[in-house]
């Protein structure tokens, strides 16, 4: 038993498993963004050639001799923010996570990875394409990432809205012994899960229209703290995914598949809305009145 146990834990430690995907994704994006802005002001805060504030935007530094930091960066990012997406929706198919019962969130969960494909292309261009080289490709690629970020964001938000309502519906349905996991500890994780990419999705999106705004107006200083500050959020986004994924670790295909307890459970309500009209028919089966009329109908 203790060597199983030790055998399992060196697996988890060395093996390859998909949490990894949004635990590189945050380090990779949080530490190009630090390197960035810690060598911007350890230079002695310099007006880059494509700066137009006091204040640099990400991409102005990227721009700069750091390019090949921000594109490596930015592709790694991109790469397992569309991974963790993946991943995630993967291993609810597998029955590996909880899984989708309804057709609903299984869609969210598609469009989900779909925007998020998306998003990782905009960011590796829009670091390829820089601000000084390629303005309007660089702008264009930047607004393809944060609508694919933002989209992909709320599809998840749905999705895991969706798969908390599910797990509290098989909790109500059947017995907890009835599962081979935690359900009620599983449903409390979903709502966690769901309310901090909610309050995420909304200042992302407040911040972004607003980003939008002063950028439009030429408020150049206001517009690149709101950059700096959607994109570190962005790091908090990325990392909620682990603590998703984390419960896949070692465990086998459809250990949180619960559409049969579901299934189950709703066709027993059915019964019991169904049971009440099937007596009623047996009652009208046995009236004196309907007697008669048998009677007569041997008669004739």
């Amino acid at each position: 038993m203790t060597q199983f146990r030790l055998g399992r834990i060196y697996r988890l430690m060395y093996g390859f498993h998909a949490w990894q995907f949004p635990l590189a994704a945050t380090f990779m994006w949080a530490a190009t963004l630090t390197a960035m802005i810690i060598t911007w002001a350890a230079e002695g805060k310099p007006v880059y050639a494509s700066q137009d504030g006091s204040i640099p935007y990400i991409s102005d530094i990227g721009a700069s001799f750091l390019k090949p930091l921000f594109v490596v960066g930015s592709v790694i990012t991109g790469l397992g923010f569309f991974l963790t997406v993946l991943a995630e929706r993967v291993y609810r198919e597998k029955g590996r996570l909880l899984p989708n019962v309804r057709r609903r969130g299984r869609v969210m969960g598609i469009i989900s990875c779909i925007c998020a494909l998306i998003a990782a292309a905009g960011l590796s261009l829009l670091a390829g394409f820089d601000t000084l080289r390629h303005t309007t490709l660089h702008r264009l690629f930047l607004l393809i990432f944060m609508l694919g970020t933002v989209l992909s964001a709320i599809a998840t938000t749905v999705e895991f809205l969706v798969l908390r309502r599910e797990a509290r519906h098989a909790a109500g349905l059947a017995d907890v012994t009835d599962f081979t996991f935690n359900i009620a500890k599983m449903v409390q994780g979903l709502t966690g899960s769901y309310i901090a990419k909610l309050v995420i999705v909304v200042i992302e999106v407040g911040l972004s229209i607003a980003f939008g705004i002063t950028m439009y107006k030429s408020s150049n200083e206001v517009a690149a703290v709101l950059e700096w500050t959607i994109a570190y959020i962005f790091v908090f986004f990325l990392l909620s995914f682990y603590f998703d994924l984390r419960p896949a670790a070692g465990s086998p295909k459809g250990k949180y598949d619960v559409s049969g307890i579901v299934g189950a459970g709703s066709r027993a309500e059915l019964g019991r809305v169904e049971r009440p009209s099937t007596s009623l028919r047996g009652s009208d089966q046995g009236t004196p009145e309907m007697s008669q009329v048998g009677s007569n109908a041997n008669r004739v």
